[in-house]
């Protein structure tokens, strides 16, 4: 029987154009702003779903 704990892999994220402001951990982004927010793909998705991510997908970057 092995002892180790399997610790789960954090969710992938990736930055996101806005169309509309959020506030995500204490801090507000805004559409057209030098800092982007790192969003879930769960996040990305009801996020999409408010009017809140600009049309097309577009996205900065990805991390994994």
């Amino acid at each position: 029987m092995s002892t180790k704990t399997q610790t789960p892999k954090p969710a992938a994220r990736r930055e996101v154009e806005l169309a509309k402001p959020i506030i995500q951990g204490g801090r507000e982004y805004s559409p057209g702003g030098k800092d982007k927010p790192r969003l879930t793909e769960a996040q990305i998705a009801r996020l999409s779903e408010s009017g809140h991510i600009a049309t097309g997908g577009k996205t900065a970057k990805q991390e994994g």
